[in-house]
């Protein structure tokens, strides 16, 4: 194995600076030396329709909500939310709107089949310009996708999503679309990548095909948006190509990074689902990050996300230092996905209005401090009263003895 990478380093450095740094340049190794190995383990465990904040590297907390055809939220006042799900609904409490408390949603367009039967590319553009300005409204890092898998019959259960049954047709569309709202500084995750046909039985499901045929009709469709609408980001799919699950399959991995330059993060469908949510548990959350398959889960596990192969090992386990496990292949890996997601965060809206000399602190609010405090007071008279009733009653039957 190898040694572990630097953790917690006093750099002084801030993402933001690094904004226009290639993703090569020296300058993010230093960055990622300032991580924590606890940070780095709750940005890989906690992404579900989020990035969490990471205060050693100020990384704001980022917002992305499921599309595609607009966001599909309600939007009002509310607070931020938990340390581990980042802003809550609404993230327009962050901008300044007179209409913030009427309960407002997004628009909602028309699906994306009668989208690409108008087959206008000027018309998908405006429509992508349009959902990425009401993400910037609402305070969104991130749109949950376009969706780019294909119409293989008229009863398949998420059709008002996709494009086409033919592949040319929903690329060519998609990604005028899809450029419209990265123009904005909205990171779109095209999803379900790959061969996701189907709603009923997806999770798991084996599906056998020609790399021909995969390649000439249902990874075309997710070729154009890359290399024409320069998609950022990728949500995987439930199902499994061959016997591999798509979240744990480098192959893919490798056809988005080599092929098609893809540069943001690789997320997984909602990882509950294949983690034991919705059927027996056929994905590891910990191989997944190690052989680069994807990066981010797209569910909440708090401080620490369990693996699921028979070993059922958590991060914990490999952490330098205290774990029983030494990993530095690992560690080197979750870096290398904690970079995927810090280089998405900086190169979206999520950073308008910070500064270069800004510092993002975790601080406990005095009420939350005052609720602690009258918990613990409360389980302490609680057994202080249980102590004295053990005693009164021993000393009852002691007196009634004698």
């Amino acid at each position: 194995d190898v040694e572990y990478p630097t953790y917690g380093a006093k750099n002084n450095l801030t993402l933001l600076m690094l904004k226009d740094e290639p993703a090569n340049a020296p300058i993010w190794e230093k960055l990622l030396d300032q991580l924590t190995w606890d940070e780095t383990v709750e940005l890989l465990s906690n992404g579900r329709h989020k990035t969490i904040f990471v205060e050693s590297v100020t990384k704001p907390a980022t917002g992305d909500e499921n599309g595609p055809n607009g966001y599909n939220n309600n939007y009002s006042k509310g607070s931020q939310g938990s340390p581990y799900s980042g802003p809550t609904n609404p993230y327009s409490e962050f901008v300044e709107d007179p209409d913030i408390d009427q309960g407002y949603s997004t628009t909602g367009f028309a699906s994306n089949g009668v989208l690409a039967s108008s087959f206008n590319k000027d018309l998908a553009k405006r429509i992508g310009e349009q959902i990425g300005e009401e993400g910037l409204w609402s305070g969104h890092a991130g749109l949950l996708g376009s969706g780019f898998n294909i119409q293989r019959t008229p009863y398949a259960g998420r059709n008002a999503e996709y494009y086409s049954e033919d592949a040319m047709l929903t690329g060519l569309i998609g990604a005028p679309e899809t450029k419209g709202i990265e123009g904005k500084g909205i990171h779109c995750f095209v999803k379900h990548f790959a061969l996701n046909e189907s709603e009923t039985g997806r999770h798991g499901v084996q599906e056998w095909i020609s790399e021909q045929a995969l390649r000439e009709n249902y990874l075309r469709a997710f070729e154009i948006p890359f290399i024409e609408g320069k998609a950022n980001n990728v949500m995987t799919s439930f199902n499994r190509i061959g016997t591999t699950a798509v979240a744990n399959s480098t192959a893919i991995a490798d056809v988005l990074r080599k092929e098609y330059g893809m540069p943001g993060i690789l997320e997984t469908d909602y990882a509950g689902d294949m983690t034991g949510g919705s059927c027996e548990p056929y994905v590891s959350r910990i191989v997944n990050v190690y052989t680069g398959a994807t990066e981010l889960n797209e569910t909440n596990y708090g401080q620490d996300a369990k693996d699921y192969t028979p070993g059922k090992h958590t991060y914990g386990d490999y952490a330098p230092g205290t774990g029983s496990i030494h990993s530095g292949k690992l560690a080197w890996a979750m870096r290398s996905a904690a970079k995927s997601i810090l280089r998405a965060a900086v190169t979206s809206e999520a950073i308008n209005g910070y500064s270069s000399a800004d510092r993002i602190e975790r601080v406990t609010p005095p009420w939350q401090t005052a609720v602690t405090a009258a918990v613990i007071a409360s389980a302490c008279l609680f057994g202080l009263s249980y102590l004295w009733f053990g005693i009164s009653q021993g000393v009852h039957a002691f007196k009634k003895k004698n």
